[in-house]
């Protein structure tokens, strides 16, 4: 009980809505993809290079189901290559066999490397990105941005994301009224009220 295991530094947000694993390289592949000479379109092959603890339980190289999406580090690479966001709505099984993401997910390998290799943390990640006209685009990180408190998501990530849940629950109106809720949640005077909202 010292320190506490359950407190304030150890409540997190997840980022992505799947396995943990994986969003390094989700965080690596959407910043390739926000570079100015990003082409979907144009990618030969991908390599995503992963500590092999991660590796483990999220190689699925061929995924069918929502679930299997979850946990596939080459769909939500392949996912975040193409359209430079994942969401929610990214893990329908309708989503996971689209036919532009099985054609990118044959041509993505992954590759299990020690923690700390080549400036991949245990929770890291590489990606290098091929295109067809010969240049390659790398990114790397030793960390995932949300794994602990100090590395905590900016409040217009958390907005992001509350949207991205609650808009499929709730009539847009009352969504933004209970996010404005939440936002001055030290002065309602009556939480009652944004119960109500979450409920409309």
């Amino acid at each position: 009980g010292s320190p506490l295991q359950m407190g304030e530094d150890s409540i997190i947000i997840k980022r992505y809505a799947c396995c943990g694993s994986t969003h390094a390289a989700i965080d690596v592949a959407l910043a390739l993809a926000r570079r100015p000479d990003h082409a979907s379109d144009r990618i030969r092959s991908v390599t995503v290079r992963l500590p092999v603890q991660r590796l483990r339980h999220t190689d699925r190289a061929r995924p069918t189901t929502a679930m299997e999406g979850r946990f596939s580090v080459q769909y939500v690479t392949a996912r975040a290559l193409l359209d430079g966001e994942v969401g929610l709505a990214d893990f329908r099984p309708d989503r996971v066999t689209e036919p532009s993401v099985v054609k990118l997910l044959a041509r993505i390998s992954v590759v299990g490397i020690e923690a700390g290799q080549d400036g991949v943390g245990a929770w890291g990640a590489q990606i290098v990105v091929h295109y067809d006209d010969g240049r390659d685009a790398i990114g790397v990180i030793d960390d995932i941005s949300s794994r602990g408190s100090a590395r905590s998501l900016a409040w217009h990530e958390v907005e992001r994301k509350f949207l991205d849940c609650v808009e499929r629950v709730l009539p847009e109106g009352a969504t933004l009224r209970l996010l404005a809720g939440l936002r001055g949640i030290d002065d309602v005077p009556d939480v009652g009220e944004l119960i109500g909202l979450a409920s409309t």
